[in-house]
């Protein structure tokens, strides 16, 4: 797996990002993961998003939410639930159809992507889960 980082990329997002890809196990998938941190907001004043295949996803950062600063903690474990779906996308569990958005497969199954309770879509509980367990791993690391 290769993963690359734009140059905006703060030093401590590269540490904890190349930690969490050995906790994900990405480091034994093919594939490439690129990681655009921006300095301000995403489009849709979202913290990541995350797009890709089982070749290369894209990963997009954001440094500021409706014009406030993001935390540390919480760019760090936003950068968790992203490289978790990047692991999605890598290892052909979570796909795009020729639907687009409206449809995703999850492991095989096409399942209707509900904007309105995206925190509920089954790749989404997942991300949510393995965001803590990256960061408390991180800390416990680091201590």
């Amino acid at each position: 797996m290769q993963l690359t980082f734009n140059a905006n990329a703060p030093r401590y997002m590269t540490e904890f990002a190349a930690f969490a890809c050995l906790y994900l196990g990405l480091d034994r998938l093919r594939g490439n993961i690129e990681i655009e941190y921006k300095y301000g907001s995403l489009e849709d004043n979202c913290y990541g998003q995350c797009w890709g295949d089982k070749k290369d996803c894209e990963i997009q950062m954001a440094s500021r939410q409706w014009d406030v600063p993001i935390s540390r903690e919480e760019k760090l474990m936003t950068l968790a639930h992203e490289l978790t779906h990047a692991r999605q996308y890598l290892k052909g569990e979570l796909l795009p159809t020729e639907e687009g958005r409206r449809i995703v497969m999850w492991r095989g199954t096409p399942v209707k992507y509900n904007p309105r309770c995206e925190e509920s879509q089954p790749w989404e509980v997942e991300a949510s889960k393995y965001e803590q367990l990256v960061y408390d791993a991180w800390r416990a690391f680091r201590a």
